[in-house]
């Protein structure tokens, strides 16, 4: 009845509107796309697609035509239908008789003059793109592992496309029955509880549960589960090490069973075993380990490791996809004391499905890293399509405590655009992340005291060929840490972030949609409702120069130096930046809205934070902003006892139109009520340079409002101070004075465009 009732109002909206535009001819020519593109689960079939949309602002610019097209993943020709505006059932398209295939749908509107407005692609509630299944299987899996301990089985496989779930069998060789397991969406799982030195079989298959669709089984994988070995197994030299390595009773370890490296191992001109899985603690007794050259972590596995230092004779060098690094693919207790200072190289020249985490020390982490450093440079690249990734110092993909950490090496990724969404444990919908740090943290993974001092350089080169959206899935760059879901706490980056997404030609940008979210210390939490708390940043520096450069005109792209984008746009968002300050230069040039801050781009709570750092900024297109502290403010979140002393300025990217704001304090206030207090105790002089013409969108305080909430800045007792600084547009340079103060805090006591709204400002001149 709610996909009845919304269908409803889209028509009556529709027709409504369609009578309205008859009779006007004074409208703007605007070209609006179509909204609200959602899926008729009711009308949909086994072999037919249907989707309703909000027409309204397309139908109030004038368009004369919806058209929604069906594109196929094979490679195929587009499936297109178009209905004109003066149907009444403009809005509802229904595509019957549809060949078998894989298909993701847009829908865009086509106006009098032939101007076609932006495709907008049907996605879910999470912004990834919806996939149809029409007549055709899930692909059958692969079992890539099964790897057997005394009583369980670690198995993994590979990502079969459109999967929503994966269920994994299991019965003793002897028995007819399975039993089976709903393990989700993931590519691994531990089967647990089993038998001693027993042999078991594995099957695997893949369901969507969308579309009721099941693969056939996969192989069938026979194992027998192991005896327990004896330890500690001991280490004097290479040769002895090499013998470890290739036992296959490290699997039977407990967590407190040893490995222990008992002096420098010198390898030499030798060549280290598969990376086995091991299940106990390697003791590294402050010894190092040299001459490794190897195409593979030293280990699949470790619970835990500790005073181990890995020196820089040692190379890491490969070219398939998988899950890199020096010490180890994975880890679940505590890695502590363990230094790398090898090159972790991964290059590629084919996309694939494979999972790609790259680090220096653990690519895939559950455990708690403590005291460790990383000296190497840590690479990927691709010279075709890739799948998304993660890319950092110290840990890809990490579940535990950072503390007292520190990454010197340089973190680099390039690839030409991205061909699918990449897969990291449960994580299925992954862009491309990178950090100093770490790529992605996850929830309860705190990390503090640590510090990045390597460069960090991400580069896409034919982002017009991206076969994705990211909608609120971002890819995001950090100092510290790239996708941040816990506290960051007591952090330095003093890492130059240069961050270029361009199309292969430099003199147009593209419509495809990936927002890069670039901040000094966090690229920020999610931007849905798993985002709302828990990533807070406090009492952290920004030292290292930001450059952020996106030819894409898809959803806004955020540039903060502190944060990027702090995490889901709402009320309910309480992650709280505090007690930061920056220090460095942002320079932003984007083809699309944007949004940059000294401390953050997008909305967030903001207390007691510092900016120094000039922003340059060169944004256009429509809207932009441009703040000393936030770039856009709104939801309500806390924003008090800030200071802001830098230079801002902001000019058009060539070729392009538009206006944007920038303002001392706040680039844009949303139409959203100011929380109690909003603006008190904060201080600013700053130099603001404009290229705008006479459109004033700037301020020593506020670049603009445009809405009728009631937004107050500042309190009469503790009004925003404005101590200095200047305006420098068309008209000359004025210095801001206590007798000319007032007519420079926002831009419409400058006398700027007309419709903004009237809104309080406590303000004054001086300490």
């Amino acid at each position: 009845m709610r996909k009845l009732a919304l269908f409803l109002i889209l028509m009556m909206g529709c027709g409504f509107v369609a009578c309205e535009k008859q009779g006007d001819d004074v409208l703007e020519p605007t070209y609006p796309s179509p909204e609200a593109v959602i899926a008729d689960d009711e009308a949909c079939t086994p072999t037919a697609i249907a989707i309703l949309f909000d027409g309204n602002a397309a139908f109030r610019a004038g368009a004369k035509s919806f058209t929604s097209t069906l594109t196929p993943e094979s490679g195929a020709e587009p499936i297109s239908l178009t209905k004109e505006t003066s149907k009444l059932n403009a809005c509802k398209h229904v595509h019957t008789g549809i060949p078998g295939d894989v298909y993701t749908v847009f829908v865009f509107a086509t106006y009098p003059d032939g101007t076609d407005s932006e495709p907008v692609y049907l996605t879910d509630s999470k912004g990834q793109l919806v996939r149809f299944r029409i007549g055709v299987k899930l692909a059958k899996p692969e079992i890539t592992s099964a790897v057997t301990t005394t009583d369980g089985v670690i198995v993994k496989w590979n990502s079969v496309s459109g999967a929503s779930d994966y269920i994994l069998e299991y019965k003793l060789s002897s028995a007819e029955d399975y039993t089976a397991l709903e393990v989700g969406k993931v590519l691994d799982y531990t089967i647990s509880g089993l038998d001693e030195e027993t042999e078991y079989s594995i099957r695997l298959k893949a369901v969507d549960k969308a579309t009721q669709s099941k693969s056939e089984y996969s192989d069938v994988v026979s194992v027998k589960t192991l005896v327990k070995a004896s330890f500690p197994m001991v280490a004097n030299n290479a040769d002895e090490f090499i013998a470890i390595l290739s036992n296959p009773g490290l699997r039977t370890a407990t967590v407190t069973d040893e490995v222990r490296i008992m002096s420098n191992l010198d390898f030499t001109g030798k060549t280290l075993p598969e990376s086995p899985f091991f299940t106990g603690t390697l003791v590294g007794n402050n010894c190092v380990i040299s001459g490794v050259t190897s195409d593979h972590p030293l280990f699949a596995s470790v619970h835990s490791a500790k005073d181990l230092t890995i020196d820089e004779s040692c190379v890491f060098t490969s070219t398939k996809a998988g899950l890199f690094a020096a010490l180890t693919a994975e880890a679940t207790g505590t890695i502590s004391n363990v230094v790398n200072k090898a090159a972790v190289t991964l290059n590629m020249t084919t996309a694939t499905d494979t999972s790609i985490a790259v680090a220096g020390i653990v690519a895939v982490s559950d455990a708690s890293l403590e005291n460790c450093k990383n000296f190497g440079a840590v690479t990927y690249t691709n010279t075709a399509a890739s799948h998304g990734g993660l890319v950092a110092g110290l840990a890809a993909y990490c579940q535990g405590a950072v503390s007292k950490c520190e990454n010197n090496g340089k973190v680099t990724m390039s690839v030409p655009y991205l061909s699918d969404f990449g897969a990291v444990k449960s994580i299925s919908n992954n862009p491309i992340h990178i950090g100093g740090l770490v790529a992605y943290l996850g929830a309860n993974a705190p990390v503090s005291e640590s510090t990045n001092n390597g460069d960090i350089d991400y580069d896409i080169t034919h982002i017009e060929k991206i076969a994705v959206s990211c909608g609120t899935n971002r890819p995001r760059m950090g100092g510290i840490v790239g996708m941040a879901q816990s506290s960051i706490t007591k952090c330095t980056n003093n890492g130059k972030i240069d961050v270029l997404v361009t199309t292969s030609n430099q003199s147009v940008y593209t419509t495809n949609n990936y927002p890069v979210n670039v901040g000094g210390i966090s690229g920020g939490a999610p931007s849905d409702e798993s985002g709302a708390t828990g990533a807070d940043i406090t009492e952290c520096t920004n030292n290292g120069e930001i450059i952020a450069t996106t030819y894409c005109k898809g959803t806004t792209p955020t540039c903060g130096g502190i944060v990027a984008y702090p995490g889901y746009e709402d009320p309910s968002q309480t992650n709280l930046i505090t007690r930061c300050e920056n220090k460095a230069k942002i320079t932003a040039t984007t083809f699309a809205i944007a949004r940059v801050g000294g401390i953050a781009g997008g909305s967030g709570n903001i207390t007691y934070c510092k900016n120094t750092g000039e922003i340059e900024g060169h944004l256009s297109i429509e809207d932009g902003n441009i703040g000393g502290i936030v770039g856009w403010l709104s939801k309500g979140h806390k924003f008090e006892y800030n200071e802001s002393y830098c230079k801002l300025s902001n000019t058009r990217a060539p070729g392009t139109s538009g206006t944007s704001e920038v303002g001392g304090l706040i680039g844009e206030h949303g139409n959203y009520a100011s929380c109690a207090g909003e603006g008190r105790g904060c201080k600013v002089k700053c130099d603001i340079s404009y290229d705008y013409g006479n459109e004033k969108w700037f301020g020593a305080v506020l670049g603009y409002y445009w809405g009728s909430s009631a937004v107050t800045l500042g309190t009469a007792e503790e009004p925003i101070k404005v101590l200095g600084g200047s305006m420098t547009y068309t008209e000359g340079t004025t210095q801001i004075t206590a007798e000319n103060y007032t007519l420079y805090t926002n831009h419409s006591s400058a006398g700027g465009k007309s419709g903004s709204k009237a809104f309080t400002i406590h303000v004054k001149f001086g300490e």
